[in-house]
């Protein structure tokens, strides 16, 4: 049985469960305190958000670092960009947050002018998050299998 649920809510303001990043001098509480725009200027490497610039408390500058899809880079323009599927392996930037790898499908569907708005999520809850989207995708590939087989033999 499939939910007939889609898998993705694309109802206007996509909403997104973000952890912390590994930058900790960064302010990543207030990333979570505003809607922010999804600008012109994204593509399939990174999700470019306009909205009240973000200011670290140590701008100094940092080592590059591995980068990977979902982590939310604060430039020194203070407007943050999400890495989406073909960003960088290696970013400078400082990380201020990794989406939750189960709503980075939702990012990937944001236009220029969407909003985003990002939700704190613990790593037990984003992994319980994540295990119940793969559980969902192994039904539908369970489900498609019962079907193809039920063709042959009809």
């Amino acid at each position: 049985w499939i939910d007939p649920k889609p898998d993705l809510d694309l109802a206007p303001g996509a909403r997104v469960h973000l952890l912390p990043g590994r930058d900790a001098t960064a302010p990543a509480e207030s990333i979570t305190h505003q809607a922010w725009r999804v600008s012109e200027a994204s593509n399939r490497q990174g999700l470019r958000l306009q909205g009240e610039a973000l200011a670290l408390s140590d701008p100094g500058e940092r080592l590059s670092a591995p980068t990977v899809p979902g982590a939310v880079q604060l430039p020194p323009d203070g407007h943050p960009i999400v890495l989406l599927a073909d960003a960088q392996t290696i970013g400078g930037y400082p990380c201020i947050g990794q989406v939750c790898l189960a709503d980075l499908p939702r990012l990937a569907q944001c236009r220029p002018g969407d909003s985003v708005h990002f939700q704190p999520i613990d790593r037990a809850a984003a992994l319980a998050r994540h295990r119940a989207r793969q559980q969902r995708l192994a039904r539908i590939e369970l489900a498609i299998a019962q079907r193809e087989r039920n063709t042959r033999r009809g």
